[in-house]
């Protein structure tokens, strides 16, 4: 088993501390690597606001962590990329919410669905991609609405397209 420190919430190798690092800091990463998955903690002002589960049952959660919430996360490999599930807990265990991600070969989200405690769909966002850059997110509600909650602006997509048009 090995813990590491990361000064983001994304724990990317770029943003690795040291542990003395890490305890100078309000808001870090541990990462406590348990062989076949990982245990993430997420400290915002000081304090564990978050823990995350990656491939590891959460057992004795509150016993450890008290009235701290936490997410269980696990990744199911496919021929075209790869499927996340988050279920979100409050300590005692009960569901609050769960979202499921389809990420293409390159880590790139294509879907991600959302439901509350439930099961219930709340919202679905469909990610368009050229290349690397992202073009847009549509979100679909459950009531039929629709929203683009992102979209390139007019220059980047023009950039993306280059002057033969739409590649």
């Amino acid at each position: 088993m090995s813990t590491r420190y990361f000064a983001h919430q994304s724990c990317e190798p770029d943003d690795e501390l040291t542990a003395d690092e890490a305890v100078r800091r309000a808001n870090h990463v541990r990462r406590i690597d348990a062989g076949v998955g990982a245990i993430v903690e997420r400290f915002g002002e000081g304090a564990i606001h978050e823990v995350i589960y990656h491939g590891v049952e959460p057992v004795g959660h509150a016993a450890r962590y008290g009235a701290v919430p936490y997410q269980v996360v696990r990744t199911t490999r496919t021929t075209t990329g790869q499927v996340i599930e988050r279920g979100h807990h409050r300590a005692d265990g009960t569901r609050t919410a769960r979202a499921r991600t389809e990420v293409d070969l390159g880590g790139r989200p294509r879907v991600e669905e959302h439901f509350d405690g439930a099961g219930v769909p709340t919202s679905r966002d469909v990610y368009a991609w050229h290349g690397d850059r992202l073009l847009q997110v549509v979100t679909h509600q459950p009531d039929g609405r629709v929203d683009v909650t992102y979209q390139a602006d007019d220059a980047a997509v023009a950039a993306m397209q280059g002057p033969g048009g739409p590649g």
